[in-house]
């Protein structure tokens, strides 16, 4: 009678082990697997101090993974990773490792910008407009607006202002993390 117990709980664990088994393989390709719910292309925004569960209710909402718990998971299985702050551009599948991942080298999306050289204030407004950045009246109300240039070196009240150059003397790039 013994035996036959032995024998019934051998099965037991075994059936457990098997399940368990099953349910690893099951949320590894869920976790893999590519989706995409979104049509074109979706930003996200993940604020500074984001913790994982909000950073996942983000990412389910823009429907760039399919639940809140893949990123957890993938969470749990990466605890040393740090998720970073700032705007994803997710344009192509990916699944919640792929995901995790940019979010945690900080791939974050930047609008990029060359100003050519003798550029005026102008012709800057007319280029961030084509660029869908600012409209270009916009751009040159603001730069010429001479309370808007402060020198970064001296601070509170007394901070000078700088001249305005009418126009940039050399090719510059310029990396904005969001459209003005």
């Amino acid at each position: 009678m013994a035996r036959r117990g032995i024998g019934v709980f051998r099965k037991l664990v075994v059936l457990v082990l098997v399940l368990a088994v099953g349910a690893a393989i099951a949320m590894f390709v869920s976790l893999n697997a590519p989706y995409a719910g979104f049509q074109n292309e979706t930003l996200v925004d993940i604020p500074k101090g984001a913790g994982t569960r909000g950073i996942a209710e983000l990412l389910t909402e823009a429907k760039v993974i399919r639940a809140p718990w893949q990123l957890l998971a993938v969470r749990m299985l990466r605890p040393h990773s740090v998720l970073q702050a700032g705007e994803y551009r997710f344009g192509e599948v990916a699944g919640a490792f792929g995901v995790f991942d940019r979010i945690a080298r900080g791939d974050i999306f930047f609008y990029e910008v060359t100003i050519p050289e003798g550029s005026s204030m102008f012709d800057i407004g007319a280029i961030l407009e084509a660029k869908g950045l600012i409209p270009g009246a916009d751009f040159r109300k603001a730069a010429a607006n001479p309370a808007l240039i402060r020198d970064p070196r001296s601070a509170g009240a007394q901070s000078r202002r700088l001249p305005l150059p009418c126009y940039l003397p050399v090719d510059e790039t310029y990396h904005s993390r969001t459209a003005v």
